[in-house]
């Protein structure tokens, strides 16, 4: 993949009709996980993967370039914080829709990540049929979370606890949770 942007075409090499299909970009840094989005995305009649990177960089360009509704965005890139994109995301083009990609416990992530700013939270265990489900959910303005995170969601609000009686992760902000997923990664 490298670092840069592929162009904003389909996989047959022609421009997508911006009023047949939805355009998705995909940020991803594991070039298998990679183009197997990229063709089941552009496989379905109402979708089309206009581009991939593996960077935050890359993802901003596509944005720039192709103009995409949705972007499913790796929780976790070799170089950059998905988290802080989210969030600058969120204000320099509130348009694009965000669908996290992640391997990392839902628990623990599809809160924060919901937090900075992303519609939903699927993870990479997922079958291709949910990861559909998630991406036109997302599309058509809905959130998108699997009922394990709605329903501790919802028993934490229910109970909202002041964040210092919070156990372990919970407590971490976004960046000590970085500098701890850094660490573990060591």
């Amino acid at each position: 993949l490298g670092s840069a942007a592929l162009p904003c075409y389909n996989l047959m090499n022609t421009m997508i009709p911006a009023e047949k299909k939805s355009p998705v970009v995909v940020v991803e840094d594991h070039p298998v996980l990679c183009d197997g989005l990229k063709q089941l995305i552009s496989s379905q009649p109402d979708l089309a993967c206009v581009g991939v990177a593996d960077d935050i960089p890359g993802a901003r360009r596509l944005i720039e370039e192709c103009k995409p509704d949705l972007m499913v965005l790796d929780l976790r890139l070799k170089a950059g914080d998905s988290l802080d994109f989210i969030k600058t995301l969120r204000v320099e083009c509130p348009e694009v829709k965000v669908l996290v990609l992640s391997q990392y416990d839902e628990l623990i992530f599809a809160e924060r990540a919901l937090r900075a700013g992303a519609s939903g939270y699927i993870m990479k265990e997922n079958t291709t049929d949910e990861v559909l489900r998630a991406v036109r959910k997302v599309l058509a303005g809905e959130l998108y979370f699997s009922e394990r995170v709605a329903a501790a969601v919802v028993q934490r609000t229910l109970r909202e606890e002041p964040i210092a009686s919070r156990n372990g992760v919970e407590r971490l902000s976004d960046r000590e949770m970085q500098v701890f997923q850094l660490l573990g990664a060591a």
